[in-house]
């Protein structure tokens, strides 16, 4: 008897795995811009910490003005290599053909913005 009710048990997990395996693993309909937006996200992120690391060890001094406000822009050009590798390595996973597109979105939307 136990083991029936273990095969039954073992019967719907498998049943109800099959059913959502489809919803799980669908890529997103924004996929692209999802990408760019992930991207981008990490060049903010990299350039923050750094700029915080520098102005914490000291290269930073609030005595040169304007050596903050330069070190920002110079990280967040610097860090725009990494970002459109991330924007690529994204569009990879979620299965868009078109990594390119996300990588030059990537360079080109958020600065555009702002």
């Amino acid at each position: 008897v136990a083991i029936g009710e273990e095969q039954n048990r073992e019967l719907r997990e498998e049943t109800g795995w099959k059913l959502v395996y489809g919803d799980v693993f669908r890529p997103p309909p924004m996929a692209t811009l999802l990408s760019v937006y992930a991207g981008t996200g990490c060049q903010v992120l990299i350039m923050s910490v750094l700029t915080l690391v520098f102005a914490c060890l000291g290269f930073l001094s609030p005595a040169n003005r304007g050596a903050l406000l330069s070190s920002v822009l110079f990280f967040y050009v610097l860090m725009g290599v990494p970002a459109g590798y991330v924007s690529a390595r994204f569009c990879k996973l979620v299965r868009e053909p078109n990594h390119f597109k996300a990588t030059l979105l990537t360079a080109t939307l958020f600065p555009g913005v702002c």
